[in-house]
């Protein structure tokens, strides 16, 4: 379904009429520039998906109107192509339903579609809900987060049942990585599991240091990461469809909404919170090339924690089950987020950023920065969920 409003920019004047397709959530949101001015403008929808109803809303910079505009597409799941962005003739859904199914390497591409459907939908209502339970934990009100976790954790309708916080945290983390994903998990998993059986004294030493000096710290940062990425789930939700279904971004596809003032740090203050988590596969690393898990080649683990935090995956970056954590750390990206040195250009759409001492320009499409930060979310989820396991 398409919704079609017309609406005008407060600040100039400028008339669009717009197209948004309903999305699965309860919640959808919009952001685009105002070709004239060049300001934001922001509308939203409230959608009751039982009662098939909705609710538009001019969040910013803008009021409905009855004349008509520029036509301007939206869709909260999906890209379209960019030359098509502006057509009055385009149905996002039936450009990629075809081309999703048709290129998806699943058995049963209708049931894997569902598994992404479920997820969307639940994550406006459940993610509030384990993010209280989980923030209840971190504060030591035990009886409490459990309490959350039991009554409302089994309502999202998983295949075990949800006693705590972190089988819960555990047990979304693994739907964020369904269908495709799951494989980033898998690999270093096993090879952890065979680290326990060959090595259990020195295994156990790691398990008994992590719950000591780490779980807390890590907890709390893995906490911020989540927060972090699921405060910005409307932009990154525009692509996450062929992120978990293991996919690259078609050629010639944009994204519809560009909310890159919300978004423009959020790639730095995931990196900060997940390199400083990467000791946790170091260690691992350590174990697997038969050393105590505070030794490395060149170094004991206090050294390692006081390097900067860029080469806190050289350790292990050309090790096959582990180089998947060091792909994702992009320094410049992070160093020009955090230095203010990062500008999205409204004409063009291009992210410029800046690096190093000489100030290197840097430019990667907002689409592109969408996915570096979905990639390392991603990898912050397959860490976390392998620091679970040491928490029983």
């Amino acid at each position: 379904m398409i919704l079609r409003t017309n609406i005008k920019c407060l600040t100039c004047g400028e008339l669009y009429t717009t197209r948004i397709s309903i999305g699965h959530q309860s919640r959808q949101e919009h952001t685009f520039i105002c070709k004239s001015c060049h300001e934001e403008i922001k509308i939203g929808l409230d959608l009751d998906q039982i009662k098939i109803d909705w609710d538009f809303e001019c969040v910013s910079n803008c009021e409905v109107t009855k004349e008509p505009g520029h036509i301007i597409n939206f869709h909260p799941e999906l890209m379209i192509p960019e030359h098509l962005k502006n057509s009055d003739f385009v149905s996002p859904f039936l450009l990629q339903a075809f081309n999703l199914t048709k290129n998806l390497p699943h058995e049963n591409p209708d049931e894997d579609m569902l598994k992404d459907a479920r997820f969307v939908m639940n994550v406006n209502n459940e993610w509030p809900s384990l993010k209280q339970s989980w923030s209840l934990k971190l504060n030591k009100k035990d009886i409490l987060s459990s309490k959350k976790a039991t009554e409302e954790g089994n309502s999202f309708r998983y295949r075990v049942q949800i006693l705590d916080v972190y089988e819960w945290i555990y047990q979304f983390s693994l739907r964020i990585l369904q269908p495709k994903l799951v494989h980033l998990y898998d690999t270093p998993m096993k090879l952890m599991g065979e680290i326990a059986l060959e090595n259990p004294t020195a295994f156990h030493d790691f398990k008994n240091f992590y719950t000591t000096n780490w779980l807390n710290e890590h907890s709390r940062k893995f906490y911020n990461i989540y927060s972090e990425f699921f405060k910005h789930f409307n932009e990154f939700n525009q692509i996450m469809i062929y992120h978990r279904n293991d996919l690259g971004i078609p050629e010639s596809y944009t994204v519809t909404s560009t909310n890159f003032n919300d978004l423009k740090h959020a790639y730095g203050n995931i990196y900060e919170s997940y390199t400083s988590c990467l000791a946790f596969i170091a260690c691992l690393n350590n174990l697997k090339n038969k050393r105590n898990f505070n030794k490395f080649a060149t170094m004991d683990l206090k050294k390692y924690l006081s390097i900067d935090k860029a080469k806190r995956a050289d350790p292990f970056k050309d090790v096959a089950c582990f180089s998947i954590f060091s792909e994702c750390i992009d320094s410049s990206l992070r160093n020009a987020s955090h230095h203010g040195d990062i500008e999205l250009d409204h004409t063009t759409g291009i992210i410029m950023y800046k690096s190093g001492k000489s100030k290197h320009q840097n430019t990667i499409t907002y689409t592109e920065y969408l996915r570096k930060c979905i990639d390392i979310f991603t990898r912050s989820v397959v860490i976390f969920m392998l620091e679970l396991p040491l928490t029983r």
